[in-house]
């Protein structure tokens, strides 16, 4: 939805309904008998178990973060990225793809030793290998092969991944055709199933050997047979706990696992961790230390689910685990494209090799599509368009913003690397002048007749799975667009004869199908990973009459089924592989589909993490094929060992994690809590009381400003130092405001200075408009960087001249985006790079500040150590004796806020995060005191936060590209509602009583605050004359043009914004009930 179409929305926008401004709750310190820094020793919260490095641990036991669960861990019914990757670990297949290469080209035998294959292609026998047992110790043979085929098509998961073994298998077609037209375990099922045994379709010969009979004959047969769909688990167990049954799922192999291979599941907690233990017995070790002598070193595998990047980055760079997902697109935060490398030297990045992921735009070419209802002409039937659309997509600029470069272009159906890919296949490149000319083909060829039937407008649609495929989708076909309109703007061009309006809209997914359905969508992004290395599985869906895509945007061809139906079973490789390029080169030739990219491996794990190797075979849960770790051939080289914390400790407790500790880049109120006790700037506010209005000089000792404001000159203190031990002077400060300009993070708080500092409104602008790091970015940085807005006078004193005058502008240098950074830190650990992040900077800190960050274990603890050479420590001691007496500070993260409340009130913690929606479990509102005398509370001090409801004022709103007249847009109607709210109801619910009515934009206790400013309260009576005076004045045929209907969105995991709307919602209703309202012609 785009905020066209938003009536309210909470936040601030344009006009504005004050709603709330939040009392400060810091719920603190526990007095553990009366002495604070007595506290309890280092100990992890006992709210969950927590899976991290530490010094007593072995080189044997690995951890890695990723993201989702499994849906099931039984292989006959997996069929996504997490639980393969899982059985890849935990259970075997017959052959399978090389453990050491991205070859898919090959396979390797695993349980079997050998197979023969008959001369038509129909029968494969194969010969086992013996010795085999599984994780119950059951012998692996023939009957076990038998056993788990015949057990796959018996409980036959429809939405799993059955059918590429029995499309296959001789008479397995007609189970699969039961299954999925009568339903897994109905009567018809049960028939095809019995018939089909009854076949010998699976025939043991002997205790070591088996046939398999196909229904005919199959190329891609022994690349099934590798997918995890044919892994072997141990019959005798799965019988063990349940008789499989037609169509039924067993619960208990879906959550436990008996194979062969190297690992066996020890622990799952579904959203969790799943913990993988080593097979003392496996039947591999002697084999696999023969070519890799650590096979076997890796223990115990934790495999956690961290949904959140940031928590995994942070783990992974500080050690706290050894591998993660790193998505592609924040590829450049820990990847140099340039030199080819890490920028962190203690992470290891294996980038490069294709996945066998595809993208693509498909293209509609039927003669006609859905148009509002109306089937008119399409002019994507025309190839002309077509052709003129794929040499207008500029592809490189897709894969820089979709995948950070981390991408091969598109060629084809078929990936690079896989068996049949042609090398030399043409594919349209970005070439504007041949765009244009295939547009002006299409056009004396009648596209402007099409247009004209679409009313000269082309509606593209996209829907968002996940946040993080928006910029796939949405870029895609903004990409499309802005092909087209470069083309329109091309001086040869031939016009259409009325402007062409493309517009891209996000729908619901919903919707989107349903769009799909109804035939209404022109272009649509499309992608396929692969089911088995096979071509089959990718030129059937893409080019066959009958494939998924090809059926949606009717393309077909009988010749191209011919050659897919023939290469099928076709033992010749060189006539396979010409038949292959064949249809590759039809599919092209057609115009049918804009191929865009390719996503290549990006895997990033610590550097002491030894023996990785991809292979796009082998699944994980980014979404992509390739890139799963198998464990047994890996191994970990010796870590350094932090030191234990004081014993003069703090213990903390809270929620959630710093975005970064990079003051510079973070924008969270957690990391600005850490900076503020381990970085320092140059002014600060008062530490011992709430008043905002007077700064102090901190690093700074004066301000000298000019009389017209344009410039600052500041003497800074002398006998300071960083952390390292590195001097605090001039140059320092010159390097840090430059390092926040250089990285610009358009998400953090270098805007502060771009809109103020002299000439750097230019760098900020480059940042936004054409992205961090980009040649704009750097020609505008380096540009500013020489208009000496920031000058060193002498070692002490630096000049900074502003844009223009600023008032505020110590309140800026007081932010943290202001901190002073060590330079030498900073450059000993990759440097600044333009638009860059440093996973180093974002993980560690070197401040001058009275505290050190020595540990930061992402979603488990961060420990502050006090800085023993601390500047200000006579200075404050003077004026606070105790001041120092902390030695250590741990803030230990845990989201369960009973078991913080808990852990405070029993002493064992100091003091914790506690949410004011508990605030009556601690806090007596009438007695306005503690209601237990061991915990302190603080409250009734302002704090700065401001909630507001803001009004689409607007004269119209845009709703899937029609535009309707705007309730809101009424001054009336908006002082109506704002009369309606209930201020005093929302602030009880929401709040618990702790906070007060907003008053204006500026927060009260703030320097400028008009405390006389009149504000609308709750006055029904008030409400319904200002609802009168809008209906007067012609409110009721706005809401006829919204059909009497109101819609108002919020996020629905946000409990203040539902209850905000809710009271909203409810004040307008009162409205309406009100026997003097005037009533719309409908109900609304």
């Amino acid at each position: 939805m785009s905020r066209h179409g938003s009536l309210v929305i909470v936040g601030f926008f344009v006009m504005f309904m004050f709603i709330g401004q939040i009392l400060a709750q810091q719920q603190a310190i526990a007095l553990h008998e009366a002495d604070v820094g007595s506290g309890p020793s280092l100990v992890r919260p006992e709210a969950e178990e927590s899976f991290s490095h530490s010094q007593d641990e072995n080189s044997d036991s690995l951890i890695w973060d990723t993201v989702g669960s499994p849906s099931t861990l039984d292989p006959h019914r997996c069929y996504e990225g997490f639980g393969n990757w899982i059985s890849e670990n935990v259970y075997e297949t017959l052959f399978t793809y090389p453990f050491d290469s991205p070859d898919t080209t090959t396979l390797i035998p695993l349980l079997a030793e050998s197979v023969d294959i008959s001369t038509d292609g129909l029968d494969y026998t194969f010969t086992l290998r013996q010795g085999v047992t599984f994780h119950d110790g059951t012998s692996f043979n023939a009957s076990c092969v038998k056993d788990n085929f015949e057990r796959l098509l018996k409980i036959f998961d429809t939405n799993g991944p059955a059918w590429m073994i029995a499309e296959r298998l001789l008479g397995g077609q007609a189970v699969e055709d039961a299954a999925f037209t009568f339903g897994p375990g109905s009567q018809e099922h049960i028939d095809a199933y019995d018939a089909w045994t009854e076949m010998g379709s699976i025939l043991v010969l002997s205790e070591y050997v088996v046939k398999m009979r196909l229904a005919a004959p199959y190329a891609g047969f022994l690349q099934c047979l590798a997918c995890q769909e044919a892994a072997m688990i141990s019959p005798t167990w799965f019988e063990a706990h349940g008789p499989v049954g037609y169509g039924e799922f067993n619960e208990y192999v879906d959550s436990h696992t008996c194979g062969t291979g190297p690992y066996m599941v020890d622990e799952w907690v579904v959203g969790g961790h799943i913990t993988l233990t080593k097979n003392p017995k496996y039947w591999r070790e002697s084999l696999a230390l023969q070519t890799y002598p650590e096979s076997g070193s890796i223990h115990t595998v934790v495999i956690r689910t961290v949904e959140d990047f940031e928590e995994r980055k942070l783990n992974v760079l500080s050690g706290q685990s050894d591998g993660c997902h790193w998505p592609r697109a924040n590829a450049l935060e820990i990847w140099d494209p340039v030199g080819g490398q890490s920028l962190d030297p203690d992470i290891s990045v294996y980038t490069g090799e294709p996945s066998y992921t595809t993208m693509a735009l498909a293209i509609n070419l039927h003669d006609q599509y859905n148009l509002s209802g109306v089937f008119v002409e399409n002019p994507f039937a025309s190839k002309d368009l077509r052709e003129a659309c794929s040499y207008a997509f500029d592809y490189a600029s897709f894969i820089d913003s979709a995948w950070q470069g981390q991408a091969l272009r598109g060629q084809g159906p078929l990936p690079s690397g896989m068996f049949g890919h042609d090398d030399n296949l043409f594919m349209y490149d970005l070439d504007l002048q041949l765009a244009v000319d295939a547009w002006n083909r299409a056009m004396e060829s009648g596209l402007d007749t099409a247009l004209a039937e679409s009313f000269y407008c082309l509606n593209l649609y996209y829907t968002v799975r996940d946040e993080a495929t928006r910029v796939l989708r949405e870029d895609s076909l903004s990409l499309f667009k802005a092909g087209i309109e470069a083309i329109l703007s091309h001086p040869d061009a031939v016009q259409p004869s009325q402007p062409l309006d493309i517009q891209v809209f996000e729908l619901e997914l919903a919707d989107y199908l349903a769009y799909r359905g109804y035939e209404s969508h022109l272009v649509m992004l499309v992608g396929w990973a692969p089911d088995y290395a096979d071509p089959d599985n990718y030129l059937f869906p893409f080019c066959h009459s009958q494939g998924v895509y090809s059926w949606w945007i009717g393309y077909g061809d009988s010749q191209v089924d011919e050659w897919i139906d023939s290469s099928r079973g076709e033992s010749d490789t060189v006539i396979r592989i010409q038949q292959i390029h064949q249809i590759q080169q039809a599919i092209v030739d057609a115009a049918a589909y804009i191929w865009l990219g390719q996503p290549t491996s990006f895997e990033v794990m610590r550097a002491d993490v030894q023996g990785y190797s991809y292979n796009p075979m082998r699944y994980q849960p980014s979404g992509y094929s390739g890139g799963g770790a198998y464990f047994y051939h890996m191994w970990l080289i010796g870590r350094s060992l932090e030191p234990e914390p004081s014993s003069d400790t703090i213990v903390w407790e809270t929620a959630g994690n710093p975005d970064t500790l990079d003051p510079h880049r973070n924008y969270g109120a957690f990391g600005i809590g850490i900076t503020n006790n381990v970085y320092e700037t140059l002014f600060t506010y008062a530490f011992d009381s709430a008043d905002t209005s007077t700064l102090v000089p901190l690093l700074a000792e004066s301000a000298d400003i000019s009389s017209d404001g344009y410039e600052y000159t500041i003497t800074l203190r002398e006998g300071v130092a960083f952390h390292d031990g590195t001097p605090f002077n001039a140059s320092c400060v010159k390097y840090n405001l430059e390092r926040a300009m250089k990285i610009f993070d358009p998400a953090g708080p270098a805007w502060e200075l771009g809109e103020t500092l002299l000439g750097a409104i230019s760098v900020q602008n480059a940042v936004f408009s054409y992205g961090q790091g980009s040649q704009e970015h750097i020609d505008a940085y380096e540009t500013w960087v020489g208009s000496e807005s920031i000058a060193i006078l002498d070692t002490y004193m630096v000049r900074i001249r502003l844009e223009r005058p600023f008032a505020p502008f110590l309140h800026v240098l007081a932010f943290p985006v202001c901190s002073m950074i060590s330079p030498t830190w900073v450059e000993r650990h990759g440097g600044v790079q333009h638009g860059q992040s440093s996973g180093f900077v974002d993980a560690r800190t070197c401040g001058t500040g009275p505290y050190c960050v020595t540990e930061c274990l992402y979603n488990d603890h961060i420990t502050l150590t006090r800085n023993p050479d601390y500047w200000r420590a006579s200075e404050v001691h003077a004026l606070k004796p105790n001041a120092g007496s902390i030695q250590t500070v741990v803030l230990w993260n845990n989201d369960d806020a009973a078991s913080r409340e808990a852990r405070l009130l029993s002493g064992r913690i100091d003091g914790c995060f506690w949410p004011r929606d508990d605030a009556l479990q601690i806090w007596d509102p009438v007695t306005r005191q503690s209601l237990d005398p061991d915990v302190n509370v603080w409250t009734e001090d302002l704090t700065y936060t401001m909630f507001a409801l803001g009004f689409n004022m607007r004269e119209y709103i845009q709703s899937f590209g029609f535009a309707r007249q705007n309730p809101f847009y009424s001054r009336d109607l908006r002082a109506a509602c704002s009369y309606a709210f209930d201020y005093a109801l929302f602030i009880d619910t929401t709040f618990h009583g702790l906070a007060i009515q907003g008053k204006g934009p500026i927060p009260a206790g703030m320097y400028g605050h008009d405390n006389n400013l009149f504000m609308y309260h709750n006055d029904i009576q008030l409400a319904v004359e200002s609802w009168n005076q809008a209906m007067a004045s012609g409110l009721d045929s706005v809401l006829a043009d919204n059909s009497y209907e109101l819609n108002l969105y919020c996020h629905p995991d946000s409990a203040f914004q539902v209850q905000a709307l809710n009271v909203f919602k409810a004040g307008l209703d009162a409205i309406l009930a009100h026997e003097d309202a005037v009533q719309p012609s409908q109900e609304l």
